[in-house]
């Protein structure tokens, strides 16, 4: 995240709701944010001195209540990325929050990771692509650790 959002988000007027997870505007006593069809969770925009930011609910959620930015990125420990609780969130790295979402779905190929509506092949840690099907993502995993010799 740029230095630039980091001190815009310092200016936003919000309030944490506890009972829903969600964020307040501290001028209009509104909830703010619009579901995000694609990525299927909430985002938030604020104007600031005339420009648009905008950031992830959960995002958001975190900083207001821990106070700090988080290090890497934010995970939604029941996966589901609506429920922007701050008891479901956790800040952690990309490969746990990749090995995190093995275990939620063990019946995936290795090396094979689900993407909204797709697959996600990593090998190694090394990013190789996505896939629209099962079959294909893990066809491609294979001939990649054929190729590093895994």
């Amino acid at each position: 995240m740029s230095r630039k959002s980091k001190s815009v988000l310092d200016k936003i007027l919000a309030d944490y709701e506890y009972i829903c997870g969600m964020v307040r505007n501290k001028k209009t006593g509104r909830f703010v944010g619009n579901f995000h069809k694609k990525h299927k969770r909430w985002q938030v925009s604020f104007r600031v001195n005339n420009k648009t930011f905008t950031f992830w609910r959960a995002t958001i959620v975190w900083v207001l209540n821990v106070k700090k930015w988080p290090e890497h990125t934010i995970d939604h420990h029941d996966r589901d990325a609506t429920n922007d609780k701050i008891e479901n969130l956790r800040d952690i790295t990309m490969p746990k929050n990749w090995a995190h979402s093995r275990m939620v779905n063990p019946g995936l190929p290795r090396n094979v990771y689900p993407k909204n509506d797709s697959f996600m092949v990593i090998v190694k840690g090394v990013y190789i692509g996505i896939y629209s099907g099962i079959a294909e993502a893990n066809s491609v995993a294979k001939k990649q650790r054929a190729i590093m010799g895994l």
